[in-house]
């Protein structure tokens, strides 16, 4: 089960060194969200839920995605790889618990080139700066 620290650290890591990296938050066409969350989830053998554009719900003051299972909606600004990702993880883990981030980080290394522990190893170490450099400069694209 989830611990209201797991999903704060969670959202901390995502906004304050995974929104760092460009490829990876570039907003995408409803279409090309629905073919990335059939891809993750045909890829296991899941039916793809539905994902539409709409408000998100509200947390704390701010509006983010949710996935209520055959559902996925993307709030403004969320209409990412990144979204996309951590909402088609929880079709596998409802809760932001270590099974949630171990799924959430192999969907991003396998299908956007990014190793996540790597990312948030290294802005630990070396600063934010490091990470919009090590990525801009990379060779990953997503398409």
């Amino acid at each position: 089960m989830s611990r209201s620290s797991d999903t704060r650290r969670l959202y901390r890591e995502e906004n304050q060194v995974l929104a760092l990296i460009p490829h990876i938050n570039r907003q995408l066409s409803l279409g090309e969200c629905q073919r990335w969350v059939s891809r993750i989830c045909s890829a296991s053998r899941y039916e793809a839920p539905a994902v539409q554009f709409g408000p998100g719900v509200r947390h704390g003051n701010q509006m983010l995605s949710w996935n209520d299972g055959p559902t996925v909606e993307l709030a403004p600004g969320e209409r990412d790889f990144l979204t996309i990702a951590h909402e088609s993880t929880h079709h596998w883990h409802p809760d932001h618990d270590a099974k949630f981030r171990r799924r959430y980080f192999k969907i991003l290394r396998d299908y956007a080139g990014v190793d996540a522990y790597a990312a948030l190893r290294a802005a630990k170490i070396f600063g934010l700066g490091c990470i919009v450099t090590a990525f801009i400069s990379s060779e990953w694209y997503l398409w």
